[in-house]
């Protein structure tokens, strides 16, 4: 175990590479031939801001394709994608991305899944409680759709099903952070420095090294009980959004600076969930709490900067169904325990959520309308959609963000990005 966990891998690339050597050694060892499938989108989206039209927030062109297929009990899939962002903000000329390459193997009671990949644990509309496993790509915050937001990493995931519950475990090689845009940056530093009055340097951040014993690992055990469908997860990751540690530096002829090194946090994370039908009504929630966490205090001494809390998230929600709408309510909180009045927050935020989804002309017009009211901040978000297949290959979507509250606050620091929308698809 003490060699194993000196062994460095070196890149993302190189694990991409041995991702696809394992899905071509799997397929040639067991005989297998799969048949190959590929299919793939272009899209055009434009998000105009509503302060200053001829600003976007996003003007973006994709290319996706994917390939795939499976013979017997073993599949594999590849996903590549070309994306630009044509604002200049948030994301470079282009991106070339894999996003998720894997080969899997899916018997009667187990499943394995080996190679690049997202792993989705939560079960809350538009909030991530449990849904910590993989690092998020925020640049463009949620405007985006939900599956380029997660950021696949190189993993391991097994599965063993029998009668009615599943268990599983993830081990994920390679640390990974979540991408933030420049606004959180900002105001992540702007609170790290508040307060300080001698001359600040930041650092770069101190990532932790691409070991074994630097890797990540989780499990997770769901079932039914009676008509109880019921979840616990445990994780043992790195916090993938930076914590500031700051040290003094003095100097005879500057006097004393003030160095502030971001660095990443190894967490545990425990949670679970749990749903019931009532009805035509879904009762649902989730819940996760995460010993010490450390985060940015009120206090100038150096010493005292960071301090280690306790934090438990939560959300209860009820699903309804009136006319073949979903309608789906979700209070959540996040409670600090210990003394809130040395961090940069309260000792307890208030969330509501609202979401109405209804497909009509026999599902070819998909509308939803997804609201997200943070008490505590005073702020709002409102996310409305509405999607039309023309036909099999061209569907059009529009709809519109808007985000309002201070500029302190989670959903309010967007509020210049509050925008409509059109995109067009062509799937082939």
């Amino acid at each position: 175990m003490r060699f194993i966990s000196k062994i460095s891998l070196s890149d993302s690339r190189v694990i991409t590479v041995l991702c696809f050597l394992f899905i071509i050694m799997s397929i040639h060892c067991t005989g297998i031939y799969a048949s190959i499938y590929v299919n793939g989108f272009g899209e055009t989206g434009y998000y105009p801001r509503l302060n200053d039209p001829g600003k976007t927030v996003i003007n973006q062109q994709r290319v996706r394709l994917n390939m795939s297929g499976s013979k017997g009990i073993f599949s594999y899939k590849v996903w590549s994608e070309a994306q630009k962002n044509g604002s200049g903000e948030l994301r470079p000329e282009w991106e070339l991305l894999v996003p998720e390459i894997f080969g899997e193997l899916n018997g009667k009671s187990f499943f394995v899944r080996v190679g690049k990949q997202q792993i989705v644990w939560g079960a809350a509309d538009g909030l991530f409680i449990n849904d910590v496993v993989n690092p998020l790509d925020l640049r463009e915050f949620l405007l985006p759709d939900l599956e380029n937001i997660h950021r696949a990493q190189p993993s391991v995931r097994l599965q063993y099903r029998r009668s009615d519950w599943l268990a599983e475990s993830v081990w994920i090689v390679k640390f990974d952070e979540t991408k933030l845009p420049d606004i959180m940056t900002s105001n992540i530093g702007n609170s790290a420095m508040a307060g300080v009055t001698i001359p600040l340097v930041f650092h770069d951040s101190e990532k932790p090294p691409v070991t074994f014993s630097n890797s990540e690992f989780g499990f997770r055990i769901s079932g039914l009980i009676k008509q109880w469908d019921i979840s616990l997860n445990y994780l043992r990751s790195w916090r993938d959004i930076p914590t500031y540690r700051g040290t003094v530096n003095v100097s005879e002829t500057e006097g004393p600076t003030l160095i502030m090194t971001p660095f990443y946090q190894r967490i545990s994370s425990w949670g679970g969930s749990f749903s019931r039908p009532l009805g035509t009504t879904l009762l649902r929630g989730e819940f996760s709490y995460i010993p010490d966490l450390l985060m940015e205090t009120t206090e100038t001494d150096v010493s005292k900067m960071i301090q280690g809390q306790d934090f438990l998230t939560y959300f209860l929600g009820m699903d309804y169904v009136v006319y073949k709408a979903r309608i789906g309510f979700q209070f959540a909180q996040e409670i600090a325990f210990g003394d809130a009045e040395l961090l940069y927050r309260n000792k307890v935020d208030n969330v509501l959520t609202l979401l109405l989804e209804r497909t009509f002309l026999r599902d070819t017009l998909q509308c939803t309308i997804f609201a997200d009211r943070e008490f505590d901040q005073d702020d709002l978000w409102v996310r409305t959609e509405f999607g039309y297949r023309m036909n099999s290959k061209v569907k059009v979507m529009c709809g519109s963000h808007i985000f309002t509250g201070k500029e302190s606050g989670h959903l309010g620091m967007f509020h210049d990005w509050s925008n409509v929308f059109v995109k067009l698809r062509y799937s082939f």
